[in-house]
């Protein structure tokens, strides 16, 4: 019985030792937040397209992680399945951009936005 405890307990010390180097992966690329600001949410187009992160400055990328456009701070994000837009807010601000980072809308609803949605 003692011998049948031993072996599971070296399996289990091998398992957490192999799996985190087994399962660790490089990733395909990284984007950093530009220079003192920081990333707090990140969206993707339902169709892989587009990734947006947010935070003290939204920065949009296409799926290989080349750089689209920067601009704008957002407390809330999200981007529409083929990624042609983008809303996001700060504040009371609700804002709409196309996914070339043109500012197509901005309201100001004169209380804090809690969530934003774009639907399908």
């Amino acid at each position: 019985m003692k011998s049948c405890h031993l072996t599971l307990l070296c399996c289990l010390v091998l398992m957490g030792i192999l799996l985190p180097a087994v399962c660790a992966v490089d990733p395909l690329w990284t984007q950093p937040a530009p220079p003192g600001n920081e990333f707090s949410m990140v969206a993707v187009s339902a169709d892989g397209s587009t990734i947006v992160a947010g935070g003290d400055q939204m920065t949009v990328l296409t799926r290989d992680g080349e750089r689209q456009w920067t601009g704008w701070s957002s407390t809330l994000l999200d981007i529409s399945r083929d990624g042609r837009y983008i809303v996001s807010s700060q504040a009371h601000t609700v804002r709409l951009f196309s996914g070339s980072g043109i500012l197509l809308w901005d309201q100001s609803i004169g209380e804090p936005v809690t969530d934003v949605s774009i639907t399908p």
